[in-house]
This record gives C-alpha cells, sequence and structure tokens, in this order.
C-alpha cells in the first residue's frame, strides 16, 4: 500500500494509528520511534519502510467490531455498513 497525495484520502496514517494502538508492529511501539526508526535509516523520499506485524495479531482483524458492553473484540471484523459510516464521518 502507498500513500496518496492529499493526506484525508490517505489510509496509510490510520492504519498505522490503529496498530500502534494495538500495539501490533514488530519494534515499534509509537509514532516517535517510527520517526526515530526513519531518520536514522535515512530512508530516501519516495522509497518505503517495511513494517513488520507481530505474530500475536496476524489472525486479527484490523478493523474490529466494538460494542458499547464489551469494547472492541478480538476476533470479529467491523461489517461493511458500519465501516461506511465511519470512513464518510472522518473524510
Amino acid at each position: 500500500m502507498t500513500e496518496y497525495d492529499k493526506l484525508r484520502f490517505d489510509p496509510i496514517p490510520y492504519l498505522l494509528a490503529l496498530a500502534f494502538a494495538d500495539n501490533a508492529l514488530f519494534g515499534l511501539n509509537s509514532p516517535a520511534a517510527l520517526w526515530t526508526r526513519q531518520q536514522q535509516t535515512r530512508i530516501p523520499k519516495g522509497q518505503s519502510i517495511h513494517l513488520l506485524w507481530k505474530e500475536s495479531v496476524l489472525e486479527q482483524p484490523i478493523l474490529r467490531n466494538v460494542t458499547m458492553a464489551n469494547g472492541a473484540s478480538d476476533t470479529k471484523a467491523m461489517n461493511r455498513e458500519t465501516f461506511c459510516r465511519l470512513f464518510r464521518a472522518i473524510i
């Protein structure tokens, strides 16, 4: 996946926010850690940083069902209708 020119249509920041909230990335636990890694490796503009998911989250849906009573589910994915409603509210 690559970034999009207009930030509000770019899926990368949203996915990174979810990954950091779940502590799902191997060796990275915050945006600051990602920034430090990018600065240390001196990735040229236009190049990609390859991130690895932790084994513990590989089977977990990225966008998960959430309820008031139980919070976020570890196994049940968010349905399409809910995703579309929330996505429209964001953009």
